[in-house]
């Protein structure tokens, strides 16, 4: 089983405690300094906790000298305090013992979800790691709320076969995994099972032409008119997009978004409030949705403030994450020797290490002194019994014995 050891890291300024550095490509200020994405905290204790680029920067880096080289093979990015417009969409970590001279470990897309979390494989400690911000959501500046740098000791495998004269080990497929954000649906996806409440004017068409859902209640929309998705399979969706009318006289203020598995009993997951009339409005659900749900829909919780008799709908977009790898070794027999394995081989590669017991080499014979036991022997039988306990675990791997005695 693998176990994932996550670094204790908490950053009180970028110098402090030491031997430990923080450096960020720019900031929007010392309220947003570098450090405070290594702080420990995932939410405001009493000011801001996090790193946030001087505005109109939607790309940069950060960076940190660790106490000594260690091996990085796991992130995870929490955005709490952050706006989604501003949540970074891929980044890159990179390694360095100098400083200067980078390696790129791995570059992947980062899901529009509070936390996310990426592994990667690495297995050369560095003194510094440089995280970097390729690309973000929109906004006018970007930046992590908390980063925690990890490390995931893998299970080695130390099965050893004998086949055909030569000592073999199981390798599975390798995969290079990426996680990344998959639609589930869109308004262009004309072939999927939705469904919405009463009449319309157009259903989810080609936006391109300018075509919409429009819902007309005689500006009396709220808890009764919606819009779904069936999906094929119960799921946990990360992140909804919604755009509605571009005026007050075809949006409203706030909406459900609610989940079921019947299409009948329906679960309020939270309600958001749609300030950004006539444009996208992005909600994360990944601490919303808990189990996985056949049924996501929409449902008006509050009514035009306006005098308009439409609830105007755009565009609709329901995004999963999705795991995707390349295969890069695929399973098989590799030969470990052609000859009965040294000791060092069995315990490096044959054997567990907590039990390396095989070697052992005896060079001198011990004298044992036996107990006479010939009480032991039956009416009529005739001879001696001598016998001795001797400490197996000296000479062999005894992991269990079972002795019977007749």
């Amino acid at each position: 089983m693998n176990t994932t050891v996550w670094y204790d890291i908490k950053m009180t300024s970028n110098t402090t405690p030491s031997p430990f550095v923080v450096s960020v490509s720019s900031t929007m200020g010392s309220a947003y300094s570098g450090w405070k994405a290594f702080d420990g905290f995932l939410s405001n204790a009493g000011g801001d906790t996090r790193w946030l680029t001087t505005s109109g920067a939607k790309v940069g880096h950060i960076t940190i000298k660790l106490d000594q080289t260690r091996v990085v093979n796991i992130i995870q990015t929490d955005m709490t305090q952050t706006v989604l417009d501003n949540y970074p969409t891929s980044i890159a970590i990179h390694g360095s013992n100098d400083g200067k001279a980078f390696t790129t470990l791995r570059t992947f897309g980062r899901p529009i979800a509070t936390s996310s979390e990426q592994a990667f494989e690495n297995n050369t400690p560095y003194l510094y790691y440089k995280i970097e911000i390729l690309s973000s959501n929109g906004g006018s500046y970007t930046g992590f709320g908390e980063i925690k740098l990890g490390y995931v000791k893998k299970t080695i495998n130390k099965t050893l076969i004998l086949h055909d004269g030569e000592y073999k080990q199981y390798h599975e497929d390798i995969y290079e995994e990426t996680i990344i954000d998959s639609p589930i649906f869109t308004t262009t996806d004309e072939n999927f099972d939705y469904f919405i409440s009463g009449n319309q004017d157009t259903v989810y068409s080609n936006l391109s032409k300018g075509t919409f859902w429009s819902k007309n209640m005689s500006n009396n929309v709220a808890g009764i008119a919606y819009f779904g998705i069936k999906l094929r399979k119960p799921e946990k969706l990360k992140t909804f997009i919604f755009r509605q009318g571009s005026s007050v006289n075809n949006s409203i203020p706030s909406i459900n978004i609610q989940v079921s598995n019947n299409e009948t009993t329906w679960t309020t997951l939270f309600s958001p409030s749609l300030s950004r009339i006539g444009e996208k409005n992005i909600f994360d659900l990944t601490n919303h949705v808990k189990e996985p749900y056949l049924y996501y829909r929409i449902i008006a919780s509050s009514n035009s403030t306006a005098t308009s008799t439409l609830w105007v709908v755009y565009e609709i977009d329901f995004i999963a994450e999705r795991k995707s790898g390349v295969l890069t070794e695929t399973a098989n027999w590799k030969n470990i020797s052609d000859s009965l394995p040294t000791s060092q081989q069995f315990i490096e590669q044959g054997m567990n290490n907590s039990y390396p017991l095989l070697d052992r080499t005896v060079t001198e014979l011990e004298p044992l002194t036996m107990t006479n036991n010939s009480e032991i022997l039956g009416v009529g039988e005739i001879g001696k019994v001598f016998s001795k306990t001797i400490d197996l675990k000296k000479y062999f791997d005894i992991r269990s014995i079972r002795t019977e005695v007749k």
